[in-house]
């Protein structure tokens, strides 16, 4: 791993180093999507554990196969020919490794299993007959959540029933921000974390050295490295891709509900449900759902996997070319919901050090509470009684009096307001004189340097 590699990665590195050390033969799963630094964190934990790693590229079977027989001999010192079959060359892997204490990762394993449908039923058969008290870890690595979750813990899985301890990467904090892009300002660190995500791949793409407008400038282009990759991570075996892609495109301008994307689209409620479900599936597209609302129930909103297919889809998939020119005039409307969830997290993490009146269970966003000040959020306890509600402006001007008056009478509307506690987060600071209103009425205030600590 290089520097920029290990920020925010320790707990995980550590958890990967301890799973490779631990006896007798076991399943490991590394998933996270596309660029979150899967394979970084195969190579440092192989910096302690004599590590078999054989990444699948995008080819059919035969020539993995032929592949995966040239790594092994380099690996293992062998000089074996082709191997005939997958379970040939499963059979000698873990015959290898046992001699020489080794573990074994296949990495980009969706394209392995993309080529080769049977292999998970072929490693299950192999992994089973070689069981030993002997250490043998066998790290299985893949991009998309969901089907990684199917392929490997799914119940009509194969592997389903092994010995498996998961490690789910996901995209760096909004607090990773400053290690990241040192010498940033505050609002520049949140705003690339906002509009990108916190995938380590994406935002190494930027370059430190420049501001963050050069930055948007060259990645917001048609042609771009942003632009070729976001198009590779979002080409999927749909028979109708224009039907995916306009889909996608929707929910990127806040059309969440079916109903919503099929009146954008012009298709029927129905057929979107289905593609939507689809989309799922791939991990494309995920559901969330309001603070306080059933994660079983029908209420959930549909949202795009990352920030940065949003950015994609809104700036380059139906845009100019030049995706930067017209970025700064729809900014406010991206930012607000990042800023939101960024803001809940940090007054979650108030509410554990017993900073808040109760300890927040669940959080996110608010459900049927309209501000024009901004995005509202909201955390609330076990038993949904105490509440937090809160507005995040990312105007670029300071919240005002009026603004927090308006937020307030909205927040407490049909609440008992002694179990409703009132919050705010600005990207551009406060008025004095909302600043003397939020501590007469009780509300906090939380600004950019709250966020990033």
């Amino acid at each position: 791993m290089s520097d920029r590699q290990k920020i925010g990665r320790s707990r995980e590195t550590e958890r990967l180093k301890e799973l490779l050390s631990a006896p007798g033969p076991h399943l490991i799963t590394v998933r996270g999507e596309t660029g979150v630094g899967k394979t970084a964190l195969l190579e440092e934990a192989a910096k302690e554990r004599r590590l078999f790693r054989f990444e699948a590229a995008d080819m059919n079977s035969r020539l993995l196969l032929r592949s995966f027989t040239s790594d092994f001999n380099q690996f293992f010192g062998k000089n074996e020919a082709e191997f005939p079959s997958w379970e040939d060359a499963l059979k000698s892997v873990f015959e290898a490794s046992l001699q020489t204490g080794s573990a074994i990762a296949f990495d980009r394993f969706e394209a392995l299993c993309g080529a080769v449908p049977e292999f998970p039923a072929v490693l299950r058969e192999v992994f089973q007959s070689v069981r030993t008290p002997s250490p043998c870890p066998l790290i299985l690595s893949g991009g998309g959540v969901a089907w990684m979750r199917e392929t490997v813990s799914g119940f009509k899985s194969p592997l389903y029933g092994l010995p498996n301890t998961t490690i789910e990467l996901s995209g760096l904090s909004l607090r990773d921000m400053p290690a990241f892009f040192p010498g940033w300002t505050p609002a520049d660190q949140f705003t690339v974390w906002a509009l990108f995500g916190g995938v380590p791949g994406v935002l190494a793409l930027f370059n430190r050295e420049e501001t963050l407008d050069t930055n948007l400038s060259r990645l917001l282009t048609r042609g771009s490295v942003f632009d070729f990759a976001v198009r590779l991570a979002t080409e999927t075996p749909f028979r109708e891709p224009r039907i995916y892609h306009s889909i996608m495109s929707a929910v990127a301008r806040d059309c969440d509900t079916p109903g919503k994307i099929a009146a954008w689209i012009g298709e029927t409620e129905a057929k979107c449900g289905k593609y939507l479900s689809g989309l799922v599936r791939s991990g494309l597209v995920t559901k969330i759902f309001p603070c306080g609302v059933p994660k079983d129930g029908r209420k959930g909103l549909y949202r795009l996997s990352s920030p940065a297919l949003k950015l994609w889809y809104r700036c380059l998939f139906m845009g100019s070319g030049n995706g930067a020119s017209g970025l700064k005039t729809r900014l406010n409307a991206i930012l607000g919901e990042p800023l939101a969830l960024a803001s809940s997290d940090a007054l979650t993490r108030l509410g554990r050090r017993s900073r808040l009146r109760f300890m927040p269970e669940e959080s996110g966003l608010l459900e049927g509470v309209q501000s024009d000040s901004g995005t509202l959020f909201a955390l609330t306890d076990a038993s949904k009684t105490d509440w937090l509600i809160g507005l995040a402006s990312a105007d670029p001007t300071p919240v005002g009096e009026a603004a927090l008056r308006g937020f307030a009478l909205h927040a407490l509307k049909g609440r008992d307001d002694r179990r409703t506690d009132l919050a705010a987060s600005s990207l551009a600071g406060y008025t004095d004189e909302a600043r003397n209103f939020a501590e007469t009425a009780g509300i906090r205030l939380l600004e950019l340097p709250d966020l990033l600590r």
